[in-house]
């Protein structure tokens, strides 16, 4: 979804109500590539979005979206707006726990962007993950 990817219009709470709406009739995937987005707000729209609006929009998302690993990524995703370090040892392990839901690479990439992990232990983890994923 081109609107979503580099697109996001944050700043146009209706557009994002409707790109929240769109995603979630398309697919999980899409709906976390806007999670994705509301975790990573570019820094020239950073100062624009208040931390309450992207969770704000978040809280929307979850109450219209059910999916079984809906509850990690968004905890997840709610940590990051809120500024939260996550280490690489707990993403590690969230990854883990999404690895049997196969080809969730959005919610992955969620995940993976969560945290910097000076170790590169991370990336072992996420490659076995979407080379188990890409053989189905």
């Amino acid at each position: 979804m081109d609107e979503i990817d580099c697109n996001f219009p944050y700043c146009d709470k209706e557009k994002c109500l409707k790109l929240i709406d769109k995603a979630i009739a398309i697919s999980s995937g899409a709906v976390y590539s806007v999670v994705y987005e509301l975790c990573n707000v570019p820094f020239s729209e950073k100062e624009q979005v208040s931390s309450s609006y992207l969770l704000e929009l978040l809280e929307v998302t979850n109450k219209i979206f059910s999916h079984p690993i809906k509850d990690l990524i968004f905890n997840v995703a709610g940590r990051v707006i809120q500024d939260e370090t996550l280490s690489a040892g707990e993403c590690i392990s969230l990854m883990e726990s999404i690895r049997r839901f196969p080809k969730e690479y959005e919610a992955l990439n969620i995940l993976w962007a969560c945290c910097y992990d000076e170790q590169g232990q991370m990336e072992t983890v996420y490659e076995d993950i979407v080379n188990e994923w890409s053989k189905d």
